[in-house]
């Protein structure tokens, strides 16, 4: 310590030039942190699998072969009418701005060939109602070219009168008639348009653009591309639902979620270290030295951050708010220590004599907790891991550095206003405080092993995003989302493959390229449309128009009884007419029946589409250049929980074993995570537990600290699970955290009994104080998280705001029992 003691007394003696020098370091960092901060929300770099996971690789080879499937936004137009929704689909392709290239844009249910052979995909209903549209034209048809066009539309006009008069009649006689109204089925049954379970039309937009992970929001600048572009068609049709989902605008939603709860937490944390160090502390110095240390630390540390990791994840940005608890915590014990020995000569060497082992010990030992994800799967936590490590050592640096500095040039800390007694503390008896906490560890244990984890990585975000909430509809609609498998497999082996797998009840749909071809009887549809072809083609040219026999038949229509308002005001009008404006008439009428077998002809004369006739677009989505075809099938229910992705995946695999996909990804990260749980804990247990043999030359006092730890951990879990809670990919970082948080204080309260001798001295020393306050900090920082967005960040602030409060009451209370039995067993010096 003789090192450390010398090092604050010059930063004492020479204040104005560490802080002059600190200041500069300052703002170096700053400005380097600044110009180097990005985000990274790829889940491919958050795990790292070891090559075994069959899983991984069979993702990572679904990906290189399909690479169009992955980083896609989906654009989703969605209305009540499904001619308006493929009218705004075509407006939004129109447009499409030349940073996306057509090769980037896909409309799977807008196949060029199921268009062109669209009466082979229509079921029996609606082919069926397509017929019963097809035949007027033919009947009228059939009668006009045997009496003319206009005197043949009157004589059926006549004979139809005065019940069922096909309007399209009137259209045509009043010259307003373009199509006919009974074929607006072949316009709406467009394969484009999918009636979802909600009753709406939906059709989709797949844009596939990689995001640019050196910026510092990968994937902003594609939703900002891509909201511009649709922006006119959404103010064009604003009766349509059009919005974007999809990994890309997920991931997005997720960073911006993370950041927005960072930001937030910050400033509640900053606001309540403020009222916890000036009711807590009372020290305008010592107040003020913390709130300095929390500001440059985090500034280092950010800037350490962005030199040994490179980038945050949504995981890691959690740390920029932690160091506003985890930094003032070797502070307040060598600043509270400095003000209780504030009447010696040298108060700052002094104070380290009194805490610098155990503030050392306690950074070390904290270090290798954070450190102990690093080795594990678990990259993501791994490089949180990383940047708290560094976090801990700038802390420490700062400690012993600033906080003397700042005494030289302030003053040191006043001494808090005396209550006036002396603390006089009788502790109970050894064995009625080790039987409560064995009977609660005991029964905490018994509870705790029914936490569960929630692999889901959905479970991470906010259910009520508009992406989200998009998402969650279309997976309830059956449409293919993220959340799909998929598997490849010989074309010969896709029917029992797709049999077995739909007869599964957690399965929704199943899909291959097989299903873009046409799933009726061919030879059956063919006769059907030959029929009709024949009959249009039986009808040749009209006999020209006579004016005089078309007055004579409009004569005959005023004699009918019971004639509509409407048949009398357009006889009426039609008698004005003069020959010329008759022939006309008759002329638009040849004109349109003519225009109405024209735009029959591809329907009537189309052929069932063979693979070989879909667009190679389509096919390169579904069919491998080695003739694999690729199957894919998605959840009946939806992914987002733990439970329903679970069901969904455990049953797929019943019958595949070679699927990939996110829903895949998501239920093996579940393992891995897991599994770096176990390593991670083990690590921290083991490192910690040989950092205190090292120091303390026994096995008696690593356990005295260690054991309170353990017990902290089962109490959290029993907690946890009876509030509810579950572990996530992201709280799972609580183990390590309370490690490394509550070995801080074990090893203080230890210390600190060991140099005074008794309890009653202990807890006159400021080290309960510093505990205390540091614990009242830490849960602060963490409560505000709470407040994120980000249900990951949120879900930590909620299980460390649990593991705290507990952490302190077991340290405080079985500590110094144990210390008391067990320290008269131990050879270490009493002093540093």
């Amino acid at each position: 310590m003789r090192l450390l003691e010398a090092w604050v007394t010059r930063c004492f003696a020479n204040p104005s030039a560490t802080l002059l020098l600190l200041l500069g370091i300052t703002v170096v960092a700053g400005a380097f942190g600044a110009s180097q901060f990005r985000i990274n929300s790829s889940m491919d770099e958050v795990i790292l699998p070891r090559e075994s996971e069959h899983w991984f690789s069979d993702d990572e080879a679904l990906k290189a072969n399909f690479p169009q499937l992955r980083n896609v936004t989906i654009i989703v137009v969605a209305g009540a009418e499904a001619k308006q929704v493929s009218e705004a689909v075509d407006t939004v392709l129109a447009g499409a701005p030349d940073f996306v290239e057509r090769n980037q844009i896909a409309t799977p249910m807008r196949e060029p060939a199921i268009r062109n052979a669209l009466a082979f995909y229509l079921d029996r209903q609606d082919f069926s109602a397509l017929i019963d549209g097809v035949q007027p034209l033919v009947t009228l048809s059939t009668v006009l070219q045997g009496e003319g066009a206009l005197t043949g539309t009157l004589g059926v006009l006549g004979v139809t009168l005065p019940n069922d008069t096909p309007s399209v009649l009137l259209d045509l006689l009043q010259g307003k008639a373009t199509t006919l109204k009974n074929l607006e089925l072949v316009e709406n049954a467009e394969p484009a348009m999918v009636s979802a379970y909600d009753g709406l039309f939906y059709e989709l937009i797949l844009v596939s653009d990689k995001p640019d992970f050196d910026a510092q929001f990968p994937g902003a600048e594609i939703v900002q591309n891509i909201e511009t572009w649709i922006a006119p068609v959404v103010a064009a049709y604003p009766a349509l639902n059009i919005a974007l989902t999809g990994d890309i605008v997920l991931a997005h939603e997720e960073i911006s979620d993370a950041l927005a709860g960072v930001k937030l937490a910050a400033g509640l944390s900053t606001v309540f270290l403020i009222l916890v160090l000036a009711l807590g502390v009372r020290s305008g110095v010592l107040t003020a030295g913390m709130l300095l240390l929390v500001v440059i630390g985090s500034i280092w540390t950010h800037a350490l951050a962005m030199i040994t990791v490179g980038q945050y994840n949504t995981l890691s940005l959690a740390f920029l708010v932690m160091f506003f608890g985890l930094g003032v915590d070797f502070g307040l014990h060598y600043g509270l220590s400095v003000r209780e020995v504030r009447t010696e000569s040298n108060a700052v060497a002094t104070a380290v004599r009194n805490t610098g082992v155990a503030l050392m010990l306690s950074a070390a030992t904290t270090a290798w907790a954070f450190l102990s994800f690093v080795p594990t799967e678990y990259q993501g936590l791994g490089e949180l891991g990383v940047i708290s490590a560094g976090g801990m050592l700038v802390a420490i640096f700062l400690t012993v550095t600033l906080l003397p500095a700042l005494f030289g040039l302030l003053g040191l800390p006043d001494n808090a206003p005396s209550k006036g007694h002396p603390f006089k503390f009788r502790w109970p008896s050894m064995r009625l405080t080790l039987a409560i906490w064995l009977v609660l560890g005991a029964t905490a244990t018994l509870k705790a092993r029914d936490a569960h984890f929630d692999y889901s990585v959905a479970g991470l975000r906010d259910l009520e995003t508009p992406a989200m909430t998009l998402l969650d509809r279309l997976q309830r609609g059956g449409f293919s989302t993220d959340y799909s498998i998929s598997t490849m497999a010989l074309p010969g082996d896709l029917p029992d493959l797709k049999a077995q797998l739909i007869e599964l009840d957690a399965v929704g749909y199943v899909r291959s390229i097989a299903d873009f071809l046409p799933q009726i009887d061919h030879k059956d549809r063919a006769t059907e449309l030959a029929q009709l072809r024949e009959a249009l083609d039986l009808v040749s040219e009209f006999p020209a128009l006579e004016p005089q026999v078309a007055r004579e038949q409009l004569a005959v229509l005023l004699t009918m009884p019971a004639l509509p308002e409407e048949i009398l005001d357009l006889i009426t009008l039609l008698q004005g007419y003069d020959d010329a404006q008759l022939i006309a008439l008759d002329g638009e009428i040849r004109e349109a029946i003519s225009q109405w077998r024209k735009d029959l002809e591809p329907l009537l004369t189309s052929e069932p589409p063979q693979l070989s006739d879909l667009s190679q677009q389509l096919r390169s989505r579904w069919i491998l250049p080695d003739g694999r075809h690729r199957l894919e099938f998605g959840p009946a229910a939806p992914t987002q929980s733990r439970e329903g992705l679970n069901t969904f995946v455990s049953a797929a695999n019943t019958i595949v074993d070679n699927g990939g996909g996110r829903a895949v990804i998501e239920y093996g990260v579940g393992s891995v995570v897991v599994r770096a749980f176990q390593q991670a804990s083990i690590l921290a247990v083991l490192g910690i537990a040989l950092l205190l043999t090292l120091y303390y030359r026994n096995l008696i006092m690593p356990m005295v600290v260690i054991v309170p730890l353990m017990l902290t951990t089962v109490l959290t879990f029993a907690v946890m699970e009876w509030v509810g809670l579950s572990l996530n990919m992201a709280n799972v970082l609580v183990v390590p955290l309370i490690f490394g948080l509550g070995i801080d204080s074990a090893i203080h309260i230890a210390h600190r009994y060991q140099t005074l001798g008794s309890v009653e001295r202990l807890m006159q020393s400021s080290t309960p104080r510093a505990v205390m306050l540091s614990a009242v900090t830490t849960v602060a920082t963490f409560a505000s998280l709470m407040t994120s967005t980000h249900r990951g960040a949120a879900s930590l602030g909620q299980l460390l705001t649990i593991a705290i409060p507990i952490m302190v009451i077991v340290t405080f209370s079985l500590v110094p029992v144990l210390m008391n039995y067990f320290g008269r067993f131990t050879e270490r010096p009493l002093h540093n």
